[in-house]
């Protein structure tokens, strides 16, 4: 839900990534700031302890995305953060092996396609916990389309796990890095067309970590002149432009 202030409602937040991201920017900086304090005969200044509330994760995303300004670009032109909006697929995966102690294990999933001036076509793939879903939940429709594994984006779901998440077994991230990031659009076209579960498509506000970028690719009968791999730090409906009044 929205507020008069901040008219947006999120549906993907990952806890993980807002705090890291705050956590790391606030270590750069004083546990104390300045106050100035004024009446009518007397002007004090001093300092206050500056606190953040880790448990409120909208906050987290406001101040996460201010931290990472500098280092977000657009889908024309990535940083290290993209920061755009477009219609996304969010749903999930089911993914069999990966897991110590468990199987059949679901991720959150969401995929754009889509034209855009300057590139051509664009595949935004991003990967997460599905847990950080802040709306309904995808539904298991148990029809047993699962692939059995997504060797290569393990390195990816590892560093966005949350810590209630089942644990990636050692020899999968392993082998991470001998995957390129060609392999890795490779498997993310696949699963696109040949597993995901999507659940609802929306335009969304998004501000996603890049993990992969591919450019000029082709997989079997599909071709992107660009493939971006990666994970939401948060996704939102897009804040609704000001009312004009006629004159």
């Amino acid at each position: 839900m929205g507020t008069d202030n901040w008219p947006v409602d999120f549906r993907y937040i990952s806890t993980r990534l807002v705090n890291e991201i705050v956590q790391q920017s606030e270590a750069t900086r004083g546990r104390w700031s300045p106050t100035l304090a004024l009446n009518l005969k007397v002007v004090s200044i001093g300092l206050k302890k500056r606190d953040i509330d880790y448990r409120n994760k909208y906050l987290l995303c406001r101040k996460a995305t201010d931290a990472v300004r500098g280092r977000t670009g657009t889908l024309t032109d990535p940083g290290e953060y993209i920061r755009a909006e477009f219609t996304i697929q969010m749903g999930y995966l089911t993914v069999l092996q990966g897991w110590l102690e468990r199987t059949h294990v679901r991720i959150a999933a969401m995929f754009n396609e889509g034209t855009v001036a300057g590139i051509g076509s664009v595949l935004i793939a991003l990967f997460g916990s599905e847990s950080n879903y802040t709306w309904k939940r995808p539904v298991d429709d148990n029809d047993g389309n699962i692939p059995s594994d997504v060797d290569g984006l393990y390195g990816l779901l590892n560093a966005t796990r949350e810590p209630l998440d089942p644990t990636i077994a050692g020899h999968y991230l392993e082998r991470d890095p001998g995957h390129n990031d060609y392999s890795r659009a490779d498997l993310v076209v696949r699963l696109l067309h040949d597993r995901y579960k999507d659940v609802t498509a929306g335009h969304l506000d998004v501000l996603a970590k890049v993990f992969h970028c591919v450019d000029d690719f082709s997989c079997g009968n599909s071709h992107y002149d660009r493939v971006l791999i990666g994970s939401p730090v948060w996704a939102a409906t897009p804040a609704p432009s000001p009312l004009i009044s006629p004159k």
